[in-house]
């Protein structure tokens, strides 16, 4: 049955003969020959218990072949995070010699690699099929397979392929092949891969507790037997007999343990019954202890286990999370190839709160799972009472490391808990580790945004700072250079992280830190940071984009000059993708400020010069697509030309037409709203070709800066007590009743569906597929630009019945009502009456509706 090709297998070619001729290790039980065989009931192979990594799988081939594709489909539990595939071809000499050298000779080239998706979320009900596109002549093929993901049931970390095909045609054949040929890989077909599904087994709520002993023991210990008795069962029918024998000890300590809870749950009913409420606080303690410790799986490993552990191999640490995988779980490619479908993709990732369908084919499920047994260094990671901190975190640390780690915990959730660092990012926390500390660069490189943001306040408090520099004389330059990094600080996706950045940055500027090293020293670290601030100005979250500018309109009393240049220079030029058409549009407008602050004639700034800002920044976005960008540009070049006609008019000669009357557009509204300056640039464009009309300009410059000055001063009091998403005024507003009205009452805002964090409405569907933590689980519709979760998009397109979506009008994502686009559209719609009908919030900023 070797040449066996169902229909689902048509579109990827022939199946080639492809023979096993090298494996760095096996399992005893699970042996590379069992590959031979692709039935319903394959296990397939597993890596050696205790195994070194990378694993290695070589293949050969009849000979010379064309390989189209490899599809390689995973274990359910034993979960390689990635293979990485290399291939060896037939040399010149070796096609004329009609000869191959051996396997372990060969010269191999690498290709790229695949990526797993661990399916512990999905109760590990699904095996994972990789497809795999070669487009390769070789004749040799060797997959070196990475480290597995850590599970509570792959106790002795290793890794397992249940099967796999190669698809292509043979060239040329070469007799007498010297590489010993281990077995045929899928001399018995009987199921294409995709039907090769883990053993089915009932459904976990009908397993009841043994009947001698259901009657003494309590509910919960009942319902905890039945789980581990089914459990016990799926590792049999697994034929994982170690993991059986473990759980064998573990149901007799639950039964005996179990009988014990009974009486004192009985107790503990009969002391409330008298309301003797502190015998019933003791009992419900021994309870709970009694729990914690026989709900934990045995820590006594099989002696197989011991001897894999106390052996001279190296284990490589287990841990409870992986870097995050660039691949997704629909689909895989080698970089540089074609991406190709998975037939047999997990089930999607379900959000917090959705219905989450229990599949038939899940393996083992255990409530608390964090209790169980991990192999290796896995096994020190137990609760610290004291600190509430893994021990990895907590032992063996100086006084400085505790006290960072305290503030830590104070200014986030105290169920937040920090993973240990593994790949990409524990390289990353190398530098910052010995100024920070263990604890705080996890939560400073980990996964959940609100550690990060907690770790960066923690830095900057009094408290923080103060242990920190009690170790370190460089945590400022570490905080900063961390801000800097790609997709952290500033370029954080979460947007609570951003403000911790931009007050950090901020505090620092206005030194308000104690015991802060001078600011001059740090400015060439907060130089690295202006880019990002940049990019900043034009981000979706308002609020972000206020405090972006008012970080670098800060910095600019210390050091104009890098400002500047930071705002002349095009954010998108160095960029794959291009920047958003708001940045351009506040790099326009934050130069204006400048203008009007600082004057333009590079007394101030080398940078801040008429003939830089036009010919490097403006004119560049005169030619922009976008009307904003071109209006904010010429909006500046009027400005220009009023305070510096002589400097300015060659640049204006150089407009077209069209750009010509934009720009004088402008400047007819700018001396209608600015009457009294325009008497003085009169004075200004009637001098001559001389140095006096130089002195005019410098004159002008301290009477800007005056009267901005002057409406600064007037608008403060009424900016710090106003919304600035609904514009309500209250006097009674201060900076903490403003933050409770952002999260209970303005009608402009509402909780991301996904991750809580109160966004705007009008920014909420860009925020869902570009900036939320779970952006994952939706998909961008293509027609009207929505966020669509992941398993209804296909269906969502087909139908075709949504609003298309057009630059002129916005939709509310809300109602789905659509309305002019722009500032004035929202607001009618969302904060005048009657409001959106679908907004939990009322129009006028009062509360919530009361439905």
């Amino acid at each position: 049955m070797l040449g066996t090709l169902f229909s689902s297998e048509e579109k990827y070619g022939p199946r080639l003969t492809m023979s096993l001729c090298h494996c760095s290790s096996e399992d005893g039980d699970h042996p590379a020959r069992a590959l031979r065989h692709q039935v319903q009931n394959s296990t397939g192979w597993q890596s050696d218990k205790g195994c070194v990594y990378p694993q290695e799988l070589g293949f050969a081939f009849e000979g010379e072949v064309e390989l189209h594709f490899i599809r390689v489909l995973s274990h359910e539990r034993k979960i390689a995070s990635r293979i990485e595939v290399f291939i060896a071809e037939a040399t010149k000499e070796e096609i004329e010699n009609g000869m191959i050298k051996p396997y372990h000779s060969s010269n191999f080239r690498r290709l790229g690699y695949v990526c797993f998706v661990t399916t512990a979320d999905n109760a590990f009900g699904a095996r994972e099929l990789k497809t795999i596109n070669i487009r390769q002549k070789c004749v040799y093929v060797k997959l070196l397979i990475s480290r597995p993901y850590s599970s509570d049931y792959n106790l002795f970390h290793q890794v397992g392929i249940v099967a796999l095909t190669s698809h292509g045609t043979i060239r040329r054949t070469y007799q007498g092949a010297p590489t010993r040929r281990i077995c045929l890989i899928g001399e018995t077909v009987e199921v294409p891969l995709d039907e090769m599904l883990p053993p089915r087994l009932g459904n976990p709520q009908s397993v009841q507790p043994q009947d001698d002993i259901g009657l003494e023991i309590d509910q919960v210990t009942a319902r905890r037997i039945a789980e581990i008795v089914l459990l016990k069962e799926r590792a049999v029918a697994a034929e994982d007999y170690d993991l059986a024998n473990a759980l064998k000890s573990c149901l007799l300590s639950l039964e005996r343990v179990g009988k014990q809870l009974y009486y004192l749950e009985k107790e503990k009913a009969t002391a409330v019954k008298e309301e003797d409420y502190a015998s019933a606080k003791n009992l419900k303690r021994q309870i709970d202890n009694l729990r914690e410790e026989a709900y934990r799986i045995p820590t006594s490993v099989p002696e197989k286990a011991e001897s894999c552990k106390n052996s001279n191999r190296l284990c490589e640490p287990s841990s409870g999370k992986e870097p995050p995988l660039t691949s997704e779980l629909m689909t895989a490619e080698l970089r540089g190839g074609e991406q190709m479908p998975s037939l047999h993709a997990a089930t999607p990732l379900p959000a917090l709160l959705d219905e989450s369908p229990v599949g038939g084919r899940d393996l083992y499920m255990i409530k608390n799972s964090d209790n169980l047994m991990r192999f290796g260094k896995q096994e020190n990671l137990t609760a610290n009472v004291d600190g509430n901190l893994i021990s990895e975190f907590a032992e063996g640390k100086e006084e400085w490391e505790r006290s960072i780690n305290r503030v830590i915990r104070e200014l986030s959730s105290r169920q937040d808990q920090a993973s240990v660092l593994q790949g990409e990012a524990l390289t990353e926390a190398r530098n910052s580790e010995n100024v920070f500390g263990t604890y705080c660069c996890a939560c400073l490189f980990g996964k959940k945004g609100s550690l990060r943001e907690a770790a960066i306040r923690a830095i900057i408090s009094p408290v923080g700072f103060t242990a920190l520099c009690t170790h370190s004389r460089m945590v400022m330059e570490a905080l900063l250079s961390y801000m800097a990094l790609p997709s952290r600080g500033l370029c954080d996706p979460v947007a609570g992280v951003v403000f911790a950045c931009c007050e950090a940055i901020q505090a620092i500027i206005k030194d308000n830190i104690p015991d802060l090293p001078p600011v001059s020293a740090l400015i060439s670290h907060i130089q690295r940071l202006l880019p990002a601030l940049v990019i900043r100005l034009g981000d979706n979250n308002s609020r972000i984009r206020e405090m972006a500018e008012s970080v670098l309109m800060s910095f600019s009393d210390l050091a104009l000059e890098p400002v500047v240049s930071s705002l002349l220079v095009d954010p998108g030029k160095d960029k794959k993708r291009p920047v958003s058409p708001k940045v351009h549009v506040a790099r326009m407008n934050m130069l204006s400020s400048l203008v009007d602050r600082y004057g333009i004639n590079g007394d101030e700034s080398i940078s801040l010069e008429v003939g830089n800002v036009l010919s490097s920044a403006v004119l560049n976005c005169l030619q922009h697509s976008n009307g904003e960008v071109r209006e904010a540009a010429s909006r500046l070049f009027a400005k220009a030309l009023l305070i510096a006609p002589t400097r300015s008019a060659c640049y204006m000669e150089a407009l077209k037409p069209a750009q010509q009357n934009l720009v004088e557009q402008q400047m007819e509204a700018l001396k209608a709203t600015a009457p009294r300056v325009m008497t003085q640039d009169e004075l200004v464009s009637s001098a001559t070709l001389n140095s006096s009309a130089v002195l005019d300009e410098n004159e002008m410059r301290p009477a800007g800066r005056n009267c901005q000055s002057n409406s600064e001063g007037r608008g403060a009091h009424i900016a710090a007590r106003k919304c600035q998403f609904c514009g309500q005024f209250d006097e009674n507003f201060s900076e903490a009743a403003l933050d409770i009205h952002f999260i209970r009452a303005c009608p402009m805002l509402c909780p991301c569906p996904l991750c809580d964090q109160v966004m705007e409405i009008a920014t909420l569907q860009q925020h869902l597929t570009t900036e939320c933590e779970n952006r994952q689980l939706v998909r961008e519709c293509p027609i009207c630009r929505e966020a669509v979760r992941v398993e209804d998009i296909n269906k969502h397109v087909a139908l075709n019945k949504c609003i298309k979506a057009v630059p002129t009008h916005s939709v509310c994502p809300l109602c789905h009502a659509r309305f002019e686009t722009g500032l004035s559209g929202w607001v009618a719609h969302l904060a005048s009456p009657p409001g959106c009908p679908n907004n939990p919030r009322k129009y006028d900023g009062s509360g919530p509706q009361v439905r």
